[in-house]
C-alpha cells in the first residue's frame, strides 16, 4: 500500500518532463494523442518510476513493433500466411523449417478467468512472443471490448473475425487443429527426425489445468513449437518465470531485465493503456474524490511496490502476524514446473536450483521472480 499527499499533485504534475511522458523511451512517439488520451495523460496521476527500462528492452520492443506493422492482422504478409496455410494446411517436418522461419508466426492468446488473470497472462504472452519472433493477436470476450487502447503502433492486436482468420480457436469439440500435449507424446514416441507438426497448435497453461504444458519452456521442446507458423493460447497463468527457467531464454531476458522484479512493471505500462471512454472515468472519479484528499491510501497494481498480503485465517485464530510484506513486486506464478529440463524433480527450495524465485508468500506451490541478490 502507498501513501501521498494529495496537494502536490498539481504542482508535480507541471514538473513532468518528456522523458516521462514516453516512460524514459518504453512508449515510442507517434501515436495519435487522440486517439488514446491515457498515453499521453496517465503519467500526469503517478509518481515516477524508480525502475528505467533497459537500452535492450527499448530495442526489443522497437523490433517488435517493427514486426508487428509488417506481419500484423489486415496487412499483405498476415493475408498472404492465412491464405497459404488455409489452402494447403501444410505440415511442417522437424527437418523443413524455410517456410516458417521466413514467413509470419503468430500467437493468438485467448481468455479464461478474472480481468486481473487475464492481463498478467497477456504480459507474459506479449513476451514469450518477442522471445520468439511471433505477432501477438488477442481474443477479447465481449467485457473486454474497448477496455483498452491498441498498444503496437499504426497496426493492431485484435484477432481478426471470419474468414481473415480461417482456423477455429475454439477448443471444445471437434478441432481443426491439434494440441501441445499430443504433438509431445508423438515426438516422445517417434525417433525419427521426420516428425510431422501441424500448422496451427493448441496450448493450455491455466490454472484449473492439471497436466499444465509440461517442458514448454525447454530447448528441444521450443525448437519443436518454433517450426509452428500458429499458436493458440489459452491462459490464466503469469507463466514468465517458466521463460527464465528456460536455457535458450534465459540469457536474452538477463539483458532484457537486469532487475528481474520488474517484468510486469514494464510489460503492463507497455501494453495497458485505458480507452478513451475509461479513461474518462477514471479522471471523473478522480476529480470527484482524490484531487482534493490530502492523503491518498491505495494498492498500485503498476507502480513498482511490494504488495503487502494479508494471512488467511487458521482455525478462525488470528496469526502472530496478520500481514507481510511480499518478496517481490511480480504476479506469483500459480502452476509452475515440478520437473526441470533434465526431468529431475525442482526443490521446495526453488531459489536453490534457480537462485532469482522464490515461492510465493500466498500460495506455496507458486514462483515468483525476485532479484539475483535476495
Amino acid at each position: 500500500m502507498s501513501k501521498s499527499a494529495g496537494s502536490r499533485d498539481s504542482s508535480s504534475s507541471s514538473t513532468k518532463n518528456h522523458a516521462d511522458k514516453f516512460l524514459d523511451g518504453l512508449i515510442p512517439s507517434g501515436f495519435n494523442k487522440g486517439s488514446c488520451l491515457s498515453r499521453y495523460e496517465s503519467y500526469l496521476y503517478s509518481k515516477v518510476s524508480p525502475y528505467k527500462p533497459s537500452p535492450f528492452l527499448i530495442s526489443k520492443l522497437r523490433n517488435y513493433e517493427d514486426l508487428h506493422r509488417r506481419c500484423g492482422p489486415h496487412t499483405r504478409a498476415y493475408k498472404r500466411t492465412m491464405v497459404h496455410l488455409n489452402s494447403f494446411k501444410s505440415k511442417v517436418t522437424t527437418t523443413t523449417t524455410t517456410t516458417t522461419t521466413r514467413s509470419c508466426k503468430y500467437i493468438v492468446w485467448k481468455h479464461v478467468n478474472g480481468l486481473g488473470n487475464r492481463m498478467v497472462s497477456i504480459a507474459a504472452t506479449f513476451l514469450y512472443a518477442i522471445l520468439t519472433d511471433r505477432v501477438l493477436l488477442v481474443k477479447f470476450q465481449d467485457d473486454m471490448v474497448g477496455l483498452f487502447c491498441e498498444p503496437f503502433l499504426n497496426s493492431s492486436w485484435l484477432l481478426p473475425n471470419g474468414k481473415e482468420f480461417p482456423f477455429s480457436t475454439d477448443d471444445n469439440g471437434k478441432k481443426d487443429f491439434e494440441t501441445y500435449d499430443s504433438v509431445m507424446k508423438r515426438d516422445r514416441k517417434n525417433n525419427s527426425k521426420e516428425l510431422l507438426l501441424p500448422s496451427v497448435m493448441h496450448l493450455k497453461i491455466e490454472h484449473t489445468d492439471d497436466e499444465h504444458e509440461m517442458f514448454f519452456s525447454c530447448d528441444h521442446n521450443q525448437n519443436l513449437l518454433h517450426k509452428v507458423p500458429i499458436l493458440i493460447l489459452r491462459s490464466d497463468q503469469y507463466f514468465v518465470p517458466s521463460l527464465f527457467m528456460g536455457p535458450s531464454f534465459g540469457q536474452e531476458l538477463r539483458k532484457m531485465f537486469p532487475n528481474k522484479e520488474t517484468v510486469f512493471h514494464h510489460l503492463g505500462r507497455y501494453l495497458f493503456f485505458p480507452s478513451n471512454d475509461v479513461w474518462g472515468q477514471i479522471k471523473r472519479f478522480y476529480q470527484a474524490y482524490l484531487a482534493k484528499a490530502d492523503e491518498k491510501i491505495g494498492i498500485q497494481s503498476l507502480g513498482g511496490l511490494k504488495p503487502w498480503v494479508l494471512y488467511k485465517l487458521l482455525d478462525n485464530n488470528l496469526p502472530d502476524s496478520p500481514c507481510v510484506q511480499d518478496v517481490s513486486m511480480e504476479p506469483c506464478y500459480h502452476i509452475p514446473p515440478k520437473l526441470d529440463c533434465k526431468e529431475k524433480p525442482i526443490d521446495d527450495d526453488v531459489g536453490k536450483a534457480f537462485p532469482y524465485m522464490r515461492r510465493c508468500v500466498d500460495y506455496g506451490s507458486g514462483v515468483k521472480l525476485v532479484n539475483d541478490l535476495q
